[in-house]
């Protein structure tokens, strides 16, 4: 009896395994097709667009073998840089990084910027960022680009992945090479979208370290950092393994319960002469969906989004704009110069934050279903 019962359970185990590939992979389609329709709205061929292929070099590699390479376009003026850390979803269990899983980016595409326009339409003489020395930093290894570990998943077939998360090692190839080509910019813009919003603040110590001279500006865009409780792919990915040693608040910290609203508030907490922002839709989709399908309540995430941020704007060096509509990010999209809440249109926000002006934190008013 007891072991018809173990049978049993092991079959009832295979049946929900089952009702979850099919329930994240439909939840999985429906967020890789909004951000490709989000971005399908562009019109800037930025492959074409004077942009440089770099080799990621030793080391580097994308998620499941593919050769990582990041790019660079050179800007007009000498003293701004802008290091943009690219989106491309997450994935952290054996189904999440399947080959043909459509939660994460899994390789670095030859058409990779075909697409993007917002502050990456150099063309647009309305562009605060069209006089910035560029490197846009690609992401293809499900682990906000953070990851340091080699991880073998368990698959729904008895087998085993193997996936680099070596989203530290690509990017700090990036970086090296960004630090032997510029010696000493006087204005540095840290961003990124979605995944890559978190990598802009999860490196921007790293990059202030180097440049202790520079005025620095970092706005995350598209991820607010709302996850389950105990939601376990921090560690999976070894991502903790490289917090800054001078930070202290980011000491013996606890990885199921660390948020990324820890990570703003240490850091801003640390480096107070430094500028950090977030950018977010009030009723972010892709969010609320990964939200979901991480295990958690997409109900929940408006109210949480709101907490977080209402949290962190107790730091005096700390701002955020929050945009009605359900879109995911808005650097690379054309929403970028038409996005306007109370009046303020959020290209002169950004361009005034850019620029080291103290602007103000920015929300449509809540209660609708645009602005929940």
């Amino acid at each position: 009896m007891a072991r018809q019962n173990e049978v049993e359970r092991a079959k009832t185990t295979r049946i929900r395994k089952k009702i979850l590939v099919i329930l994240s992979l439909a939840i999985g389609i429906a967020i890789a097709g909004l951000a490709l329709l989000a971005l399908a709205a562009q019109s800037i061929d930025a492959s074409q667009d004077k942009w440089i292929v770099i080799d990621g070099g030793t080391g580097t590699q994308c998620a499941l073998g593919d050769p990582y390479r990041f790019y660079y376009r050179p800007g007009a003026d000498d003293d701004k840089l802008m290091i943009y850390f690219q989106l491309g979803g997450a994935c952290w269990s054996g189904l999440s990084c399947q080959p043909f899983s459509p939660v994460y980016d899994k390789r670095v595409s030859e058409h990779e910027l075909r697409w993007y326009g917002g502050i990456f339409d150099f063309e647009n003489s309305d562009n605060p960022a069209a006089g910035y020395h560029v490197v846009m930093i690609p992401y293809c290894t499900g682990d906000v680009h953070i990851g340091a570990a080699l991880v073998e998943y368990d698959t729904l077939l008895d087998d085993t992945l193997a996936v680099a998360h070596y989203g530290y090692t690509n990017t700090m190839s990036a970086l090296g090479w960004v630090y032997e080509r510029f010696e000493a910019p006087d204005h540095i813009l840290i961003a990124g979208s979605s995944a890559g919003s978190m990598a802009s603040i999860y490196y921007a110590p790293e990059i202030i370290r180097h440049y202790p001279g520079a005025r620095i500006v970092q706005l995350g865009d598209g991820y607010v950092g709302v996850a389950p409780a105990g939601w376990g792919a921090l560690e999976t990915w070894n991502a903790l393994a490289n917090l800054p040693d001078e930070i202290a608040a980011l000491a013996n910290i606890d990885p199921k319960a660390f948020t990324i609203t820890d990570l703003y508030r240490a850091v801003a907490d640390h480096y107070p002469q430094h500028t950090f922002a977030q950018y977010t839709h009030s009723a972010d989709v892709v969010q609320m969906g990964y939200l979901l399908v991480t295990g958690g309540d997409a109900a929940s995430w408006a109210d949480a989004k709101a907490q977080y941020l209402e949290e962190l704007s107790t730091l005096d060096n700390f701002r955020y704009y929050v945009g009605e509509g359900v879109l995911h990010t808005i650097l690379p999209l054309d929403e970028f110069y038409t996005m306007e809440v109370n009046g303020v249109r959020f290209r002169d926000w950004f361009a005034d934050l850019s620029a080291g002006v103290d602007v103000p934190n920015v929300s449509c008013a809540r209660g609708t279903p645009t602005c929940p």
